[in-house]
């Protein structure tokens, strides 16, 4: 039960996570709000994917929990902060 939650959730958080922190990143670089997500939605989607046939291949369970939670948790962080700390063009 642990590996099918942490796969269909933890593999979404990490990805919203990668979007939220790579937007802001892009936007900051210079492109526009809607090109980046739209561009980091469709690689997220091969990467939700990726990543849950992963948690399913994977030998440990914990193993699982601990890298798609984590990651989820520190690029949903980064996703947050970044638009404080990043030069955003006018």
């Amino acid at each position: 039960m642990l590996r099918c939650v942490c796969a269909v959730l933890g593999g979404w958080a990490l990805c919203w996570g990668g979007v939220a922190a790579g937007t802001a990143t892009l936007v900051a670089a210079g492109m526009d709000f809607h090109d980046a997500e739209t561009i980091l939605q469709l690689l997220a989607l091969v990467g939700w994917l990726s990543l849950f046939l992963w948690a399913f291949a994977c030998a440990s369970a914990r193993r699982v929990a601990v890298v798609l939670l984590g990651g989820a948790a520190l690029l949903q962080a980064l996703g947050w902060g970044l638009p404080a700390l990043l030069p955003f063009p006018h």
